[in-house]
Order: structure tokens, then sequence, then C-alpha cells
């Protein structure tokens, strides 16, 4: 299994590359807020 600082790293990166298209739509927000809950 992999670590979650790596994991984290990966769904981060997503969020990141998909602001610019979807930061302003609700469910961009709540993936944002889950990642941020989860891995930071």
């Amino acid at each position: 299994m992999k670590d979650k600082e790596q994991i984290g790293w990966y769904y981060r990166s997503i969020a990141g590359a998909l602001e610019s298209e979807l930061g302003k739509k609700l469910a961009w927000q709540e993936y944002r807020e889950l990642v941020e809950g989860t891995f930071w």
C-alpha cells in the first residue's frame, strides 16, 4: 500500500489541475475540502 503522503500528493495535484476549470463549481469545492481534510 502506498503511504498517505504519496496518495495525498496525487489527489492535491488533481485538485490543483482542475481548479482553473472547475474552481467555482460546488462539486470541486467539496472535493477540495475532502482532500484538505484528509491529506493536509
